[in-house]
């Protein structure tokens, strides 16, 4: 039975780097076949660093992003 692992991170543009080395590691070192699921809660991220993490980590787990800021 493979178990569904929510993972939920926030960054912004400059946390971005870090985040991504923190999720490649965790995810790289998860033992147990599992439905990983990743929420990562952000503000003011560009597409093409979105592109960058989910090149690094989406054959490893699902990318699910939330933008914080309000729409105006």
């Amino acid at each position: 039975m493979t178990e569904t692992i929510h993972i939920v991170m926030n960054c912004d543009e400059r946390y971005l780097p870090y985040l991504t080395v923190a999720l490649v590691s965790l995810l790289k070192h998860t033992r147990v076949a599992s439905n990983i699921q990743v929420w990562i809660l952000i503000d003011s991220v560009s597409a093409a660093n979105r592109a960058e993490v989910e090149a690094n980590c989406s054959a490893l787990a699902a990318i699910h992003w939330i933008d914080q800021l309000p729409n105006t």
